[in-house]
């Protein structure tokens, strides 16, 4: 029977969660996946306050799964993310960057300027 499931602490890994696992209070300490296993999130075990909640580490076997992309992108001048943070707009649309290859341009987020500034703009960008 094959292993598809471990569990980290700080010193080993192992398929059982029991207490032969030191656990910690950062995630940061407890010993990475082995080679062919992805961190697949913690498990928390609840300690009584004051103390800090403890954790270990769950490995999956396999690669990691890629993220789907994002649904919806916003474009400045230069760059297209999720984010319209450090997106530079502008007042002509056409000088904002064309939507990256699998998305398609769905309209233009408007950004009104106080009088005599022109409004600027972001284009928005869906996956097809």
């Amino acid at each position: 029977r094959s292993i598809n499931l471990l569990y980290c602490g700080t010193k080993k890994c192992s398929t059982y969660t029991g207490s032969h696992l030191d656990r910690d209070k950062d995630k940061s300490d407890l010993r990475r996946c082995p080679t062919g296993f992805y961190t697949n999130g913690y498990k928390k075990f609840p300690q009584i306050w004051p103390a800090a909640d403890v954790y270990l580490r769950r490995c999956r076997k396999g690669r990691k799964p890629k993220p789907k992309p994002p649904s919806t992108l916003l474009c400045g001048t230069r760059k297209c993310k999720t984010s319209r943070s450090g997106l530079d707009r502008d007042k002509d649309k056409s000088d904002l960057r064309r939507c990256p290859s699998g998305y398609a341009s769905k309209g233009y987020k408007k950004y009104p300027q106080a009088w005599p500034a022109a409004d600027v703009y972001l284009r928005i960008c869906r996956r097809k």
